[in-house]
């Protein structure tokens, strides 16, 4: 299962938290991906963030870089035109 944070954030909200412990705990599946937009894992920004990483060895951080990922795609130049710019300004 894959959880995506795609708003530049280093760290989890706590309810960002809450929605993949409860798809941990109430899941038959083994792997869970939180796949961020954020190079860094800031897992002292907040408890809950520790809290995930800590004890639940089948979640599994990892970082994506959108530069990359949408290079030489059609997709390039609605990333880094004009959508990039409100994409980055959102907040959740």
């Amino acid at each position: 299962m894959f959880f995506i944070e795609s708003s530049g954030r280093d760290h989890l909200l706590i309810r960002q938290t809450c929605a993949i412990e409860s798809a941990v705990r109430n899941s038959k599946i083994d792997q869970f991906y939180v796949v961020m937009t954020s190079p860094n894992l800031n897992v002292t920004a907040n408890n809950a963030t520790c809290q995930l990483f800590k004890r639940f060895s089948n979640v599994i951080f990892r970082h994506v870089d959108l530069d990359v990922l949408f290079e030489e795609t059609p997709l390039q130049e609605l990333h880094t035109g004009k959508i990039r710019l409100i994409y980055q300004t959102l907040t959740y």
